[in-house]
């Protein structure tokens, strides 16, 4: 009797280690930030318009999800990290094949302001995806002005998905 029940406790206490490990705790990443303006002789047309981009990664740098994407027609060579990330066709930022599900995409964005994006901890479309295990993401932002040659910016933030609040402002 004495070695079944302790079978029994480590059959219990395994499950309890698989369960933590892949929790999978619901909820919603708001992020908000607000871009640096360039200068106009630094811009496309002398203007703000500029290539943008915001995706959720893996700690590790897998893809996960695209939550924003101005880009315009013939601009197909700018974001790049991204359009690898995503997976784009060729490795163009302009690609039908590139993965946006649920994400806000558009033309090339005409002003320098602040954005909000939120994540609702899956992958795939919102209604049908997988919620991700718990652990340690990156939020990353990607932005390309003059056609690239005025500057390519890409700035990943860190935070934990998990059953604690992880509120940051950083600089």
């Amino acid at each position: 009797m004495k070695k079944l029940l302790s079978k029994i406790t480590f059959i219990a206490a395994s499950l309890l280690i698989s369960a933590s490990i892949n929790a999978q705790t619901s909820g919603t990443l708001t992020f908000t930030f607000t871009e640096v303006a360039k200068a106009t002789s630094a811009t496309y047309n002398g203007n703000a318009q500029h290539d943008l981009a915001v995706w959720i990664q893996t700690s590790a740098g897998a893809f996960v999800k695209t939550k924003l994407r101005y880009v315009g027609s013939g601009t197909n060579d700018h974001l790049p990290t991204w359009a690898t990330q995503a997976s784009c066709t060729g490795g163009s930022a302009t690609s039908a094949a590139c993965n946006t599900v649920d994400g806000t995409t558009g033309a090339t964005a005409s002003a320098w302001k602040t954005y909000t994006v939120s994540w609702d901890g899956k992958k795939g479309a919102a209604a049908t995806g997988t919620l991700q295990a718990d652990g340690v993401y990156k939020v990353t932002l990607q932005s390309t002005w003059n056609h690239g040659t005025g500057g390519t910016a890409t700035t990943s933030y860190t935070f934990t998905k998990g059953p604690s609040v992880d509120h940051q402002t950083p600089a």
